[in-house]
């Protein structure tokens, strides 16, 4: 495997793991904001919406530079996969025909069944 491909990796694990802690972090600041509206208290109730804001900010290029990192790891394992596939199929035989459905819809449902449901499922449990 390249270095950019284990990169893409660790850096989409590490953004769902971050995008994971400032969706809590969300739901511990909206508890707070309540409180400071129960309490009456202005300083709490502010603190907490800056605070809530930033982290909803925060978790929004989380999520969205983890799919980044996540499709182009999957691209790139597929790309690696769908290569492999031509080289095979290039070294049969002439007399033998060349089966197209390989490079297309076999590729794609490996992307789809196994790369994006294995993540999907990473960044659901996290």
């Amino acid at each position: 495997m390249k270095a950019s491909t284990i990169v893409s990796k660790y850096l989409a694990i590490v953004f769902i793991v971050l995008a994971s802690f400032t969706e809590v972090g969300v739901g511990v600041f909206l508890g707070k904001i309540f409180d400071g509206i129960s309490f009456k208290q202005e300083q709490i109730f502010v603190a907490s919406i800056l605070i809530s804001i930033a982290l909803i900010i925060m978790n929004f290029f989380c999520s969205i530079f983890s799919r980044m990192n996540l499709y182009l790891y999957s691209g790139k394992k597929c790309m690696e996969l769908k290569d492999h596939i031509y080289q095979k199929e290039l070294l049969k035989g002439r007399e033998e025909s060349y089966d197209i459905a390989n490079f297309t819809t076999k590729i794609e449902t490996i992307y789809t069944d196994y790369y994006l449901s294995k993540w999907m499922i990473l960044e659901n449990c996290v």
